[in-house]
């Protein structure tokens, strides 16, 4: 029996905070308390921004997505019905359209100026771990959330396809900021199912060229696809926003969009 609506955000909640969990215990295990000690700072900061991210959509939009998926059904909206697709041919697609989707949106946010101030506060981040998969400014949250909507509703997509694209997007994004190692073979062969950390953490280099790469969340091929997979970062790979301070504190990532720095994409360049 499926799940009435209102039990689809606390689902996905439930399944965020597993995996959070469960990769925490991962990532600690094989980084040990030394290097966790050190980043505790940036930790918190990350996780403050976080519960601010929840907040901000709990008391806006909640559940948004899941809620246009149920609405998209209750009044026969989208194109699968138009075109008559249902059951696992549209479960299969929405979840590939979803994730094309939010990769398009990504790849927007590198591109857009006002997108971009509002996304440096995710490549501000200097050292990549866990909670980096966290680290997203409320404002930035606000529009992901529309724009999935909106997709939820122009397609059509069903509220348990829905429920599981917004799952595999939250662990996906905490997989793929693990700071974890990966031997080089299983690594390039994991690529091809799934954005591995090492794959992205080249999308984390102050290099404009890396920065501008690796663009998937859950699907690796749409980098493949429209030619902006890096399969290796060049040599001396440096983490973060080029010129930066070391260090930006909670309230500092909340006042990021809104301060005075050189926040045009198209300004951004690698030295000669």
């Amino acid at each position: 029996m499926p799940l009435p609506p209102f039990h689809l955000p606390a689902a996905r909640t439930l399944m965020g905070l597993g995996g959070l969990l469960l990769m925490g215990l991962m990532e600690f295990a094989l980084r040990g308390w030394s290097a966790w000690r050190r980043r505790l700072p940036d930790m918190g900061a990350n996780l403050a921004l976080s519960l601010v991210d929840v907040l901000v959509v709990r008391f806006t939009v909640p559940a948004l997505v899941i809620q246009a998926a149920v609405y998209a059904q209750t009044q026969h909206w989208g194109l699968f019905r138009k075109f008559g697709m249902s059951g696992w041919s549209a479960a299969i697609a929405g979840f590939l359209l979803m994730d094309l989707a939010v990769w398009g949106q990504h790849w927007a946010t590198h591109r857009v100026p006002w997108l971009w101030r509002l996304h440096a506060v995710h490549h501000s981040d200097q050292f990549i771990d866990l909670t980096t998969g966290l680290r997203f400014h409320p404002l930035e949250i606000l529009v992901s959330y529309g724009w999935k909507a909106s997709v939820v509703l122009a397609l059509g997509i069903s509220p348990g396809v829905a429920l599981v694209s917004e799952i595999a997007l939250n662990l996906a994004s905490l997989f793929e900021h693990l700071a974890i190692p990966l031997p080089p073979r299983f690594d390039h062969a994991l690529r091809w199912l799934l954005v591995t950390p090492p794959m992205h953490l080249i999308h984390h280099s102050t290099k404009v060229m890396e920065t501008n790469s690796n663009y998937g969340f859950c699907i690796p091929w749409w980098d493949r696809i429209f030619r902006t997979y890096r399969p290796e970062p060049a040599p001396g790979l440096v983490i973060g926003l080029d010129p930066w301070p070391t260090r930006v504190s909670f309230p500092g990532l909340l006042a990021l969009p809104f301060t005075a720095w050189n926040a045009d994409p198209d300004d951004r360049q690698d030295p000669a």
